[in-house]
């Protein structure tokens, strides 16, 4: 289970990225892929967020 997701635009920004928890905007995850974001899953550690999943083309999490 992820605690949060981030949308991260390489083309625009590679700073910058967007969190929004699982609660919000999680449906318009498809619709930040098509606009260039590519959508990752974390989790809270002691270390700090860690990427645990990316989303596929088809809105499936896959662990990286």
């Amino acid at each position: 289970m992820c605690d949060e997701f981030i949308a991260h635009n390489h083309k625009a920004s590679p700073d910058v990225r967007d969190v929004f928890s699982i609660k919000e905007e999680l449906n318009y995850a498809l619709d930040y892929m098509e606009d260039g974001y590519t959508i990752y899953g974390a989790i809270w550690t002691d270390k700090g967020l860690i990427y645990v999943a990316k989303m596929n083309d088809k809105g499936d999490l896959e662990l990286i």
